[in-house]
């Protein structure tokens, strides 16, 4: 799918919200677990993954015929730093308040100050997850910037740190980590995470399309209605439901909203299952 086609995404461009369904109205249950995951992209798998590790029943849905959606059509490039062993090796210094100054300044005023700090200050663990669950990087930098690197080398500036006004505000330091891939490594991130999803326990089930969650009377999302199969399934989420499937680029009407510029890229990176329904 690479154009906006009106036909097959009428159903999807909308913006209003799509309202719960009401627990107590639910007479049955197709599907249970503790923790039900919606989207197995890369947030996806490494929700499913933590949740999995620390001891959760978990249920992933993903509506495409496999995992990976957009996380696997990107360029794989992870924004991590702080000292991480791959800056360390290909002789950088940096620091989580380096990278914390970098980031509170490139990303706007609107960015959440505690979230940013706790990215930054946990980013090099971050980086030991991803090694930890079968994610490797090599240690070279590469000097072109602000592109995939086109050999395996795992680390590359990405987001303009060494340029000004930026470079006035905190030390410049590569941070996009790139998967030992070379070009786009985002298929091959993905592949490494599902492979991790698998060895989690976690189960799967895909060409399953969630449509509404459901929700008790004082608001507690207890679980969703997913399409498997063309008939609907009722999913019980005993402890919470976890959405990460909030792409929204082939929602024609929430681009235009919300980033109007893309409407002008002929070949936009998504899957048509990025509709912005979960938003």
């Amino acid at each position: 799918m690479n154009r906006y086609d009106p036909a097959v995404h009428e159903a999807a461009s909308r913006t209003e919200p799509l309202a719960p369904l009401a627990f107590e109205e639910v007479s049955r249950w197709d599907m249970e677990a503790e923790v039900v995951v919606v989207g197995l992209g890369c947030a996806g798998a490494c929700a499913a993954i933590e949740a999995a590790e620390s001891g959760a029943e978990v249920l992933v849905l993903e509506a495409a015929a496999t995992g990976g959606g957009t996380s696997a059509m990107s360029g794989g490039i992870i924004y991590m730093g702080g000292g991480t062993p791959i800056q360390l090796a290909c002789g950088f210094d940096d620091s989580p308040e380096q990278m914390e100054a970098f980031l509170a300044a490139a990303c706007g005023p609107d960015v959440d100050p505690q979230k940013l700090h706790e990215y930054c200050r946990d980013s090099v663990g971050h980086f030991e997850w991803f090694v930890d669950h079968g994610v490797p990087f090599e240690a070279r930098y590469h000097p072109e910037h602000d592109r995939e690197p086109d050999d395996d080398s795992g680390l590359c500036y990405s987001g303009g740190e060494d340029a000004w006004p930026f470079d006035r505000v905190a030390q410049p330091a590569p941070r996009g980590h790139n998967p030992k891939f070379p070009d786009a490594s985002g298929g091959f991130l993905m592949q490494r995470l599902l492979e991790a999803v698998s060895a989690s326990g976690a189960r799967t089930v895909v060409d399953a399309g969630v449509d509404r969650l459901v929700a008790s009377e004082d608001g507690r999302v207890s679980g969703l209605r997913v399409q498997v199969d063309g008939e609907d399934r009722m999913v019980r989420a005993r402890r919470g439901v976890v959405l990460t499937a909030g792409g929204f680029t082939f929602n024609e009407d929430m681009v235009r909203t919300h980033c109007p510029d893309v409407l002008r890229v002929n070949v936009p990176i998504g899957t048509e299952h990025d509709d912005g329904r979960a938003i």
